[in-house]
C-alpha cells in the first residue's frame, strides 16, 4: 500500500499486514469523508519500472542466464523492460533496466549458482558477499546445523 507520510513528508509504502488499527475521516457531522486523488495523481506512476514494490534509482542489470536458466525465464514476466539477448557463443543474457535493486537481489538469489550478474558492479559485488556468507554457513556447520545461528548443539537435543 502506498500513503503519504507526515512525519517522512514523502510517499512510502505499507505492508498492509502489519496494520493494526485504521481510523476513519470525518466530517463536522460526523460522516465518513470520501478520500480523492490529488488532481494529476496517478498511483501507478510510482511502480513503474521497478522491481516489486521497493524503490531506487534507476539501474541497467545484466544477467548471465547459464544451463537451462533461459528456458525457464524465457516466458515468464520478470520485469516490462526484461530483454534475452543470444550471444555468439550460444549463452543468453537478460537485461533490464529496474529502480532499485534489493527485491531484485532476493530474486537472483533464489536462482543460485544458475545466473551471474554481470553488470552493475555493486550488485554482483553485494551478491558475492551474501553468497560467501551463506556458503559459509553451510560449509562451516555440516555436523551441527544450529553453529553460527545463536543456538549451541546441545541446545537442539530434546531432553529425556
Amino acid at each position: 500500500m502506498l500513503g503519504l507520510s507526515r512525519r517522512h513528508r514523502n510517499l512510502i509504502y505499507l505492508a498492509v499486514e502489519r496494520i493494526r488499527n485504521v481510523d476513519f475521516i470525518a466530517d463536522r457531522d460526523g460522516n465518513r469523508i470520501r478520500f480523492a486523488y490529488p488532481k494529476g495523481y496517478h498511483p501507478a506512476k510510482h511502480l513503474d519500472g521497478t522491481f516489486g514494490l521497493l524503490d531506487g534509482p534507476e539501474t541497467k542489470v545484466e544477467v548471465l542466464l547459464l544451463e537451462n536458466t533461459e528456458a525457464y525465464l524465457r516466458h515468464r514476466m520478470i520485469h516490462p523492460t526484461q530483454r534475452f539477448h543470444r550471444r555468439h557463443d550460444g549463452t543468453t543474457v537478460l537485461t533490464m533496466r529496474v529502480r532499485g535493486t534489493t527485491e531484485l537481489r532476493n530474486f537472483i538469489l533464489s536462482l543460485g549458482p544458475w545466473v551471474k550478474v554481470l553488470g552493475p558492479v555493486s550488485l554482483r559485488d553485494e551478491l558475492a558477499d551474501l553468497a560467501g556468507q551463506m556458503a559459509n554457513l553451510y560449509r562451516n556447520n555440516r555436523r551441527h546445523p544450529s553453529i553460527g545461528l545463536g543456538m549451541h548443539p546441545e541446545s537442539s537435543r530434546r531432553q529425556p
